[in-house]
C-alpha cells in the first residue's frame, strides 16, 4: 500500500491559501483529496504542509467538510525536503506517493503504472523522465527520502 503525502501551505508569495480556491463548488484540497481516495493503493492521506499558527485553516476546513485527513506541521515550511522528511519519517507504508498540493489533475492510471513499475523494481524514485501535463507527482521507497534529505544539506 501507498501512503499519499499532499505538499501545500498558506504562505505561497504569489497565491497565498491557493489549495482553498475554488473550482466549482469544491476547493483545489477537496479536489485532490477525492482523487486519491478512489485509488485503492492509497491507504492513507497526509499533509504536508508549515507551522500549524499559519496553515491550521486547511485542518480545520477538511474537517468542515468531512475529511478525516492527518496533517504534518513543520517548523520550517520553506524547506519542502526537509517537510517531507519528517513527515515520512511518521509513515509505516513501503511507499509514499508524493502530489504537489496545486496540481488538481490526480491520473489514477499514472499514479497505478508508477507503483506497478517502482513495486516490481529496485528503484527507490519512479517519476515522470518526459514533460506531460501531470506535474508534482512522484512515488518513491518511504524510507528513500532520508537520503534525500542528508545529501540536500551537503555541500558539493
Amino acid at each position: 500500500m501507498v501512503c499519499a503525502i499532499i505538499i501545500c501551505r498558506s504562505t505561497s508569495s504569489r497565491l497565498p491559501n491557493k489549495h482553498l480556491l475554488k473550482f466549482g463548488n469544491k476547493s483545489l484540497l477537496e479536489i485532490i483529496i477525492n482523487q486519491l481516495k478512489n485509488i485503492k493503493i492509497i491507504s492513507n492521506i497526509v499533509i504536508s504542509t508549515g507551522e500549524k499558527n499559519k496553515n491550521f485553516h486547511y485542518e480545520k476546513y477538511l474537517k468542515s467538510k468531512g475529511f478525516n485527513i492527518k496533517f504534518n506541521y513543520s517548523n520550517d515550511e520553506n524547506n519542502v525536503t526537509k517537510r517531507i522528511y519528517e513527515c515520512t519519517k511518521k509513515i509505516n507504508q513501503k511507499f509514499t506517493l508524493l502530489i504537489s498540493g496545486d496540481c488538481p489533475i490526480v491520473d489514477k492510471k499514472i499514479i497505478n503504472q508508477f507503483y506497478k513499475s517502482i513495486s516490481k523494481s529496485n528503484y527507490s524514485f519512479v517519476d515522470f523522465n518526459k514533460k506531460n501535463i501531470v506535474e508534482g507527482i512522484s512515488i518513491f521507497k518511504t524510507l528513500s527520502w532520508k537520503k534525500v534529505h542528508d545529501l540536500s544539506y551537503k555541500d558539493y
